[in-house]
């Protein structure tokens, strides 16, 4: 038979009197604690990029120890940017600053793949920022907020032109199903290559990918077989990698 000291320990505590502690080598005993859950590492921060006409006139949105996220709805064909700047206590928001890109307020550039499988979606913002719909919520109030670049640097600046570059890093994306959810929400696929991208089994990486050239080779494709099909009475089709996709 196996005692109660043999799992616990008595100690005299001049407070309380009497307090029992664990004592047992065996794992699987209830008296052991909970065993501590891993540590949360956040994904690395997305880096943003303005740059205006001018080749001095460059600034950077992102700001280390603030939060800078993307969201990018394909239905409403709508791309939030979220900036969340902390408060003293890391545990509690001081304010979050939204905006909103869409068709009237922007226009696709590019999306290229990094050689470390990031992405980056480039895009140019008309009409120097306005109708962003810019939103700032304040959770709490602190003496000292901080500075929100992307009110300050992107809503209030008034560059005739606008060029926004966003770097998502590898760990926030999920390579080649994220790059079919920016080119459908920027209405640059059709539904079937969106399908076709999120049905890949076993894909290459992103890196050296660059959208605009697959766009180009396909329009010239495209022409290509419309001229054959004028000149023969038929089409000709390609049989290219290319006629996977079917662009909008």
């Amino acid at each position: 038979m196996v005692s109660t000291n043999d799992y616990l320990d008595i100690t005299q505590n001049e407070a309380n009197g009497i307090t029992l502690t664990t004592n047992s080598d065996d794992p699987k005993c209830s008296c052991q604690p909970a065993p501590k859950k891993p540590y949360y590492k956040s994904p690395p921060p997305i880096e943003a990029i303005l740059q205006g006409p001018e080749k001095d006139q460059v600034r950077q949105l992102s700001q280390a120890g603030i939060d800078l996220d993307i969201t990018f709805l394909p239905v409403e064909q709508l791309v939030i940017l979220r900036e969340i700047i902390p408060g003293p206590n890391p545990y509690e928001k001081s304010c979050k600053t939204y905006i909103q890109l869409n068709r009237e307020n922007s226009t696709f550039v590019n999306i290229q793949g990094l050689r470390d499988n990031s992405i980056r979606l480039t895009v140019r913002i008309d009409k120097a920022g306005k109708y962003l719909k810019p939103q700032q919520k304040y959770l709490c109030y602190w003496p000292d907020l901080g500075e929100s670049k992307l009110y300050n640097d992107l809503v209030l600046c008034d560059w005739p032109q606008m060029t926004l570059s966003l770097q998502i890093p590898e760990p926030r994306a999920k390579e080649w199903k994220t790059v079919a959810l920016i080119l459908r929400t920027f209405g640059r696929i059709s539904n079937s290559t969106w399908d076709w991208f999120v049905a890949l089994e076993d894909p290459p990486t992103v890196a050296g990918l660059d959208w605009e050239a697959i766009e180009m080779e396909i329009r010239r494709e495209e022409a290509e077989d419309c001229d054959t099909s004028v000149d023969e009475g038929h089409g000709s089709g390609s049989g290219s990698a290319m006629s996977s996709f079917e662009l909008v």
